[in-house]
């Protein structure tokens, strides 16, 4: 019997890159910052195979929070590989380049950003939050 290959990347690639985030030591750690008056904020970046970005930011309960990612890679497999609620609660079900919801608890969260099979690849993230 043959594995589904889309379901095995999805596991390997959150196994690997991006769970628990907290714990990894082969990722790029960076701070998203909101200008002040504002509840949304723009990132532009690159991410690597073997070096995910994990962008972390401050947010309550009850918040609602929009992510939207764009990027571009050879395969165009660059993917929201976690979001992680305070505690390590993922908030995402599977890879994917957006989500929205409403915030679970106060405290820090975190975006984690990877790629699926290409080396490398650029990406822009947005991240909205209301209350």
């Amino acid at each position: 019997m043959r594995t589904p290959i889309k379901p095995l990347i999805t596991f390997v690639l959150a196994a690997l890159l991006l769970l628990p985030l907290h714990a990894q030591s082969n990722r790029t750690v960076k701070r998203l910052k909101f200008a002040p008056g504002t509840s949304s904020a723009i990132v532009k970046g690159t991410v690597t195979k073997d070096d995910p970005v994990v962008y972390q930011f401050e947010a309550k309960k009850g918040q609602q929070m929009r992510v939207k990612l764009i990027g571009k890679a050879k395969n165009n497999d660059v993917v929201i590989g976690e979001i992680q609620a305070p505690g390590g609660a993922s908030l995402m079900p599977d890879l994917d380049t957006s989500w929205s919801g409403k915030l679970p608890r106060t405290g820090l969260y975190s975006i984690g950003i990877g790629l699926i099979e290409s080396k490398s690849g650029s990406y822009t993230l947005e991240v909205i939050i209301t209350n």
